[in-house]
């Protein structure tokens, strides 16, 4: 649970770099950070869950909002600022 309340913080930060693309008109680079999260989010399910369960996916969520959260800040710096 711990876990996934640093996921729900990370949620939040990442909220700000997604309505600021949007704002910008750069939807579709938003979609691609949510593409890239999920693939993330697969992987880590793959060889998470096997092996150490609940928290396996508790750190694939926490993993796949923190790599969403990068690639849309990275995008918001390079192609908003």
């Amino acid at each position: 649970m711990q876990l996934l309340s640093l996921a729900l913080g990370v949620t939040l930060l990442r909220g700000t770099f997604r309505n600021g693309l949007a704002a910008a008109g750069h939807q579709q680079l938003d979609f691609l950070s949510a593409a890239i999260a999920v693939g993330v989010n697969i992987l880590l399910n793959i060889f998470l869950i096997p092996r150490y369960g609940m928290l396996g996916a508790a750190l694939a969520t926490l993993g796949s909002e923190v790599t969403w959260m990068f690639v849309s800040r990275y995008y918001f710096v390079h192609k908003v600022f």
